[in-house]
């Protein structure tokens, strides 16, 4: 991974089997390697009762499910 951080895609097993944990955790990994823009990034967590995935640049601003993306792609690495 070439332009930024990508320190860990941790699943929370509240309410989810270890098949869809590996699952979501591969497909987030993949969908980021494959991006190059994208900027550097903390941890993406699913996390809590319904399992929302939650982003947290290195600044430690929180971000859901409807800002990840847009964020991600606001802050290209140059």
């Amino acid at each position: 991974m070439d332009n930024f951080t990508f320190q860990y895609a941790h699943i929370l097993f509240c309410f989810i089997s270890a098949n869809i944990r590996k699952y979501l955790a591969n497909i987030i990994e993949l969908y980021i390697k494959n991006m190059p823009y994208l900027c550097k990034v903390k941890r993406l967590i699913f996390k809590g009762m319904n399992n929302k995935l939650i982003a947290s640049d290195m600044d430690g601003t929180l971000l859901d499910s409807n800002g990840i993306i847009d964020y991600l792609c606001r802050t290209k690495v140059r």
